[in-house]
This record gives C-alpha cells, sequence and structure tokens, in this order.
C-alpha cells in the first residue's frame, strides 16, 4: 500500500508543476496582449527558473522581446527555443511577432532548415 500511495504522490507532483507551467504560459500571454510586455517576460522568466529547458517559454520569452526592439535577445531566446525543440523554427517562418526582424540575416539564419 505504501507503494501506491507514493507513486500517486510522484504522478500528482507531476502533474501539479505540468499544470503550474501551462499556467504561467497561458499568463504571459494574455499579460502580452493586455501591452504588458515586461509582466511577460517575468512570467516566462518564472518558467526557466524552475525548467530552465521549456522551449515554449524561450520561444515566448523571443516573440515578447522582439515586440519590445530587444532583437539580440529576441534572437538569442530563438535559437535557445529551436535548439531544444526544432518545431520551434517553423512556429517562427509565420510568427506575426517576428516581422520586425524577418529581414534580420541571424533570424534568416535560424529559420532555415538545416
Amino acid at each position: 500500500m505504501y507503494g501506491k500511495n507514493l507513486l500517486l504522490t510522484h504522478h500528482l507532483t507531476k502533474l501539479i508543476k505540468y499544470a503550474s507551467i501551462v499556467y504561467t504560459l497561458a499568463r504571459a500571454l494574455i499579460l502580452q496582449n493586455k501591452g504588458m510586455i515586461d509582466k511577460a517576460i517575468e512570467n516566462c522568466n518564472k518558467i526557466l527558473k524552475f525548467e530552465p529547458d521549456n522551449s515554449v517559454a524561450y520561444y515566448n520569452r523571443s516573440c515578447f522581446n522582439c515586440s519590445k526592439g530587444e532583437t539580440k535577445q529576441a534572437l538569442s531566446d530563438l535559437a535557445k527555443a529551436i535548439e531544444l525543440n526544432p518545431e520551434c523554427r517553423s512556429w517562427a517562418k509565420t510568427e506575426k511577432d517576428f516581422d520586425k526582424i524577418r529581414n534580420n540575416p541571424r533570424f534568416k539564419e535560424l529559420i532555415t532548415e538545416k
């Protein structure tokens, strides 16, 4: 019985962590839509503090930084997102948040299939 309870506790802990991450990502997008970009970035930072390999948090933070005109940070985060999840490359190709940097040589390099 003890082993089953331990296993259940483990799974519930993982589920709560996942739900918290999804909630924080959703909150970041809501903040972006309200024009609260710095707060949206803070939410991504919270996720990355506890899950440093979260490609979606890097991708979203890249979008948010791009909308602030922080091109260097946006490109750095996009590169990390693609490194962690190559599917981010295809997302970036049509992401309107990247319209400002679409002609940037580094951006073009990042979205080019390898």
